[in-house]
């Protein structure tokens, strides 16, 4: 069993759950999006072939862990998928797989479904694939397993779909996370700073690069399958340049099955309670944006987020690989003791490209590349809808997972960001675990921005406790240049600008320097460049 798509179960408002493991299918004969329901496997034996089940279909299973009432003949989705009891125990169940019906197929693809009047809202399904050739070999298959003869191994790493709502269904939690690059990296950063902040959301797998089955799909009606349950919705994107967010537009740029952008307008739209939604990813903000003729897309960007890309990589505008982004000014980010700081990684393995925002309408800017505020980063946006409660947009150029702390610190800027952006969306959150009433700082000098510069550039340091700070810059002689600061400065973050010249006037030559920082207990040097 060579390939798979782990499906996700689709949303109920009560009752059972469908159990939907299949891919989205446009039926370009009528013009529809017809929601598909059952696996589809390939699996290949060129030499010998397949073996043939008891049953006398082919000898391809898919095996799901027993769940209390929910075990046996009871699993089977249909007579084409019979409950096979000699391949099923230890606490599985086998159900064979039958040939793909449809003649645009390859015959070596075969298809299974689940009994859709079973499952409930909460309940996880694990499970994993097998095959058995003519020889009587048998391989087995999961996503994180791969292939292989140990069926212990995939059992210890099945594959696995959570009928939702399920930690909302308690009042556990009103965020449901959209993971649209399921296995692209971002949800473990997720998982790790909700811990943090003592949070367990639902979460949404959307697979295949997030060009199947989509939010939009699953969801049959938002009023009643979401807004009761989910007061925030995170949708991540992480690193996908394309199929970013489904926009249900036959043949538009997107080119996403599922209408994820009319389901997030019924949500903000409708929601009786003030709510929100946090996008983040590296393109999805450009790709979002160059979707002209999509009513969906259109009408959620200029009602809950106007905003334009200026680019969809920020390197085209002249800002470093890994930039430093600020909070601005009155902004969500902005705090008593200065700006969040952090910085968008876009370098090894492969450089990222993050995108540059502009706000517009009634839009704001809340963090810009290198403080620049023409290079918009991280905005906002705030709407009355149709209810008289106010919806929440923070729409982010980078993804969640590349978001790493410009000086080390306890907490991480990953968390403190997660943070600042519920908090403004409605969570009533304590600061993240190790903190009391805001960020503690420690010393710490930060790379100037930009580097080289030319004519100015700002330095930016930290210092843990009240007290004396100097900032000088020396040649690579050793002589002392400028005096940027020798004051007593209170406990923060504080920024000062070089213009480039000597304690004379004098502009500085072309050429490499040091700045230098010395506090109570503490001295750090970095270099910097001056080109004229």
């Amino acid at each position: 069993s060579d390939y798979t798509r782990p499906g996700t179960g689709e949303f109920t408002a009560s009752g059972k759950v469908r159990v939907d493991i299949g891919y989205d299918i446009i039926d370009n004969s009528i013009l529809a999006i017809l929601n598909g329901d059952s696996l589809v496997v390939n699996v290949t034996e060129p030499n010998v072939g397949l073996d043939r089940d008891v049953s006398g279909g082919p000898a391809a299973y898919i095996h799901v862990r027993d769940l209390p009432g929910k075990s046996g003949a009871d699993l089977s989705g249909g007579p084409n998928w019979p409950y096979v009891p000699s391949e099923s125990g230890g606490g599985w169940t086998a159900v064979r797989m039958d040939s793909v019906p449809l003649t645009f197929y390859p015959e070596d693809q075969f298809c299974v479904d689940l009994n859709d009047n079973l499952y409930e809202p909460g309940d996880t399904i694990s499970y994993y694939l097998s095959a058995r050739d003519a020889n009587g070999r048998v391989t087995y298959w999961t996503n994180l397993a791969g292939t292989t003869t140990d069926e212990a191994a995939v059992r210890a790493f099945p594959m696995e779909m959570t009928c939702l709502p399920a930690n909302a269904l308690g009042g556990g939690t009103d965020i449901l996370l959209v993971d649209a690059h399921d296995g692209g990296g971002v949800q473990p950063y997720f998982d790790y700073d909700f811990g943090l902040l003592g949070i367990t959301p639902d979460r949404f797998d959307v697979n295949r690069d997030g060009s199947d089955t989509g939010l939009g799909s699953s969801v049959k009606d938002v009023v009643q399958q979401l807004i009761p349950y989910y007061k925030k919705i995170i949708w991540s994107s992480g690193s996908l340049s394309r199929g970013t967010i489904g926009d249900g537009a036959f043949g538009s740029v997107i080119d996403h099955k599922s209408d994820d952008f009319g389901l997030l307008y019924t949500f903000l739209d409708q929601h009786p309670e003030d709510c929100g939604v946090y996008f983040t990813g590296n393109g999805l903000a450009s790709e979002w944006y160059s979707v002209l003729s999509s009513t969906s897309s259109w009408l959620f960007r200029t009602t809950f987020m106007d905003f334009s890309a200026v680019s969809d990589d920020h390197r085209a505008v002249g800002e470093p690989v890994s930039p430093l982004v600020v909070g601005q000014p009155g902004s969500i980010f902005d705090r008593t003791g200065g700006p969040d700081m952090l910085v968008a990684y876009g370098g090894c393995p492969v450089i990222k490209s993050f995108d540059v925002l502009a706000p517009s309408g009634t839009s704001s800017l809340e963090m810009a590349y290198s403080d620049n505020a023409a290079h918009g980063a991280v905005l906002s946006q705030q709407t009355v809808n149709s209810d008289s409660a106010t919806a929440g947009v923070i729409l982010s150029g980078f993804s969640y997972g590349f978001i790493r702390d410009d000086q080390p610190q306890d907490p991480y800027d990953r968390v403190v960001h997660l943070q600042s952006i519920l908090v403004w969306l409605g969570n009533e959150l304590a600061f993240p675990t190790g903190t009391t009433a805001g960020p503690t700082f420690e010393n710490g000098l930060a790379q100037n921005y930009p580097n080289p510069f030319n004519p100015t550039t700002k330095i930016r340091y930290s210092i843990k406790e009240n007290g004396r700070v100097s900032l000088r810059i020396y040649n690579v002689a050793g002589q002392l240049v400028r005096t940027l600061a020798d004051e007593v400065r209170t406990a923060g973050v504080h920024d000062v600008t070089w213009d480039g010249r000597d304690d004379t006037g004098a502009p500085a030559a072309s050429g490499i320097y040091f700045y230098r920082l010395v506090t109570k207990g503490f001295t750090q040097t970095r270099k910097i460049a001056v080109l004229k």
